[in-house]
């Protein structure tokens, strides 16, 4: 697998990553509404989770590399997600943290994800495999992600955004900042913080 930050991909490419990957996390009993925390730093693996767990309806739990044992801990408890989507660079952090404090949830690595997915399937839904368990179908009032915030004045707090407030920003910002088609957008904020994919 490529380092991070090293890798392209085409949309087809993205999209079939994707897919596979919420294929071959419904198979192992995960989706809608199941929390899954991201604890990762930019890589195309981010993003790749990040529609799979779209696809299944499952919701994002996003967690600011900069935080350590008691707000990652405050968040788990809370939001009680399923899974935790993380990577080696970061197993220190999550070492710090109690068992009790873990709650449970399942760790996979980023660097894993492709070994999770299913092998390549028809992109015609009719020619899919039926052993294969069916995903749900999304709608746009269903929770997206659950967001946190920075805490300032006391524990972090969790908002929820549906579908259809999840990526407002970008139809909003295009004709604000007069984009063009041929403009190119150096994009410097972590994928955790939700501007850095909400607003491209």
């Amino acid at each position: 697998m490529a380092e991070p930050g090293t890798a392209g991909l085409t949309y087809e490419e993205l999209f079939d990553r994707a897919r596979r990957l919420a294929w071959g996390l419904a198979g192992r009993g995960s989706g809608r509404a199941d929390r899954v925390a991201f604890f990762l730093g930019n890589r195309v693996e981010f993003v790749v989770a990040y529609l799979a767990v779209l696809a299944l309806g499952a919701v994002l739990v996003p967690i600011n590399l900069a935080y350590r044992r008691r707000e990652i801990a405050h968040m788990l408890g809370d939001a009680e997600p399923k899974l935790l989507f993380t990577e080696t660079d970061q197993l220190p952090v999550w070492a710090e943290l109690a068992p009790e404090e873990r709650g449970g949830v399942e760790v996979i690595l980023a660097e894993e994800l492709d070994d999770l997915a299913t092998p390549a399937i028809p992109v015609i839904p009719a020619t899919t495999p039926t052993d294969l368990p069916p995903l749900p179908i999304v709608d746009g009032g269903d929770l997206a992600m659950l967001l946190y915030t920075s805490g300032t004045t006391g524990g972090a707090r969790g908002r929820c955004s549906p579908m259809t407030t999840s990526w407002p920003r970008s139809p909003a910002s295009s004709p604000a900042w007069a984009w063009e088609r041929e403009d190119v957008l150096l994009l410097t904020l972590p994928l955790f913080h939700t501007t850095a994919w909400s607003s491209a």
